[in-house]
């Protein structure tokens, strides 16, 4: 999986498993790439990944969450659709139009992606095996853990 983030907020890809996704997480093996993008056509969120990748230009329509290679140095997160001959590097999982418009907001955003899920929260609560603890019923059992 890739993740894509905005501050600590995560979306989950699911590469496409072709040479330019291939390469894309070969990319991310060497570290996160932050890709500072901005909105175009009220569709999608676009910037320049730095790099060229290699392109499996198809042509496609877009659907909301696609991750699209554009001329081989472009990264875009779709959010609507769009036809024309592009490579798909991924999909995002699980997000409705809704969610991910509200993820990638109005305006510019700065996207790291990477390779490291999102830290997973820890459990709240008490844990029996960690502290030492007594339970008495009274006359019918007794037990005790020191």
């Amino acid at each position: 999986m890739i993740y894509a983030y905005v501050g600590d907020e995560a979306l989950t890809i699911l590469p496409s498993g072709n040479s330019s996704s291939d390469a894309f997480i070969a990319l991310l093996q060497s570290g996160d790439v932050t890709v500072d993008m901005h909105d175009y056509g009220n569709f999608e969120k676009v910037g320049p990944l730095g790099t060229n990748l290699p392109r499996n230009d198809e042509p496609i329509t877009t659907e909301p969450g696609d991750i699209i290679l554009y001329q081989g140095n472009q990264i875009t997160i779709y959010y609507d659709v769009n036809s024309w001959n592009f490579t798909k590097l991924g999909k995002v999982q699980d997000k409705t139009q809704e969610e991910l418009k509200a993820f990638l907001g109005n305006d510019s955003v700065s996207i790291r992606f990477s390779l490291t899920p999102p830290a997973q929260p820890k459990p709240i609560g008490f844990s029996f095996l960690t502290r030492p603890f007594s339970i008495r019923s009274f006359g019918l059992c007794s037990f005790y853990e020191r």
